[in-house]
């Protein structure tokens, strides 16, 4: 039997699709940081790079000076929840100063327009607290970019994976007046919320349910993380693949 036959019960049961929004913050709860313990030299890294950095230049210097970045107690970025010292990231030697990147307030936030702001984030370095958000002198907002090794000098910006994982770049400033910080996060894209939204583009639509299908009767090959947005049955416990209640569920999902 063709895939059409198969389904074309389903959906003459639904034939009136509506779209039903999803807001990229129902998708994440935070960004995991993958990170090794901290080492420094007067280098720069790739914007691409598979872990976490932080990089420092002072005025006129034409050399970075470098730290890569390991996860705190929290696993990395909560979202909407402030994150004392060593929580965020964990301690690192920072020109020979313990340092930690942490938030307050509400925290770093990840809003509907898929721009993450960290008008939150600080740095204790030694006793000494630096705002990294807006009273920085920086621009706090980090829009969604489709490919962050495009981003010019400067420039915020985050791009997500096919594979959940991440790419954040983040200027603001350093340790004196005129010094250059500039903040790379690397890691998967946490938890992947299970709301019927496939392809991630907001809605739940027909698109998600023909992914759904051709996932299921043909074996159409789909990413962990499309698997994980589409996994609904059992609610709450998904299976790790999808099956047939899935799709029944994404199809009542597109018209509420």
């Amino acid at each position: 039997m063709s895939l059409s036959a198969k389904l074309l019960p389903l959906i003459a049961l639904f034939s009136s699709v509506v779209f039903t929004t999803i807001t990229v913050a129902d998708h994440y709860a935070g960004l995991d940081i993958t990170g090794v313990p901290a080492n420094a030299g007067p280098w720069s890294w790739p914007v691409d790079s598979e872990y976490s950095w932080l990089s420092h230049r002072f005025p006129s210097a034409t050399v970075w000076h470098s730290w890569r970045l390991h996860p705190g107690t929290d696993d990395g970025i909560l979202f909407g929840s402030a994150q004392p010292p060593e929580t965020l990231t964990s301690e690192f030697l920072m020109f020979n100063v313990p340092t930690a990147i942490y938030s307050t307030g509400n925290g770093v936030t990840l809003d509907e327009y898929e721009t993450v702001n960290f008008d939150s984030l600080h740095r204790l370095h030694g006793n000494t607290d630096y705002d990294l958000g807006s009273n920085s002198g920086a621009n706090p907002n980090i829009p969604l970019v489709s490919d962050i090794t495009q981003l010019q000098p400067g420039e915020n910006g985050w791009q997500s994976n096919p594979d959940c994982t991440y790419h954040l770049i983040y200027n603001t400033a350093g340790n004196c007046a005129g010094c250059e910080m500039m903040i790379h996060f690397y890691g998967m894209l946490l938890p992947v919320t299970a709301n019927g939204d496939i392809n991630a583009d907001g809605n739940v639509n027909v698109a998600d349910i023909l992914l759904a299908e051709r996932n299921v009767y043909e074996s159409a090959p789909l990413t962990a993380c499309q698997i994980g947005r589409g996994d609904l049955h059992p609610a709450g416990n998904g299976e790790g693949v999808l099956t047939i209640a899935d799709i029944y569920r994404i199809i009542v999902l597109s018209r509420q």
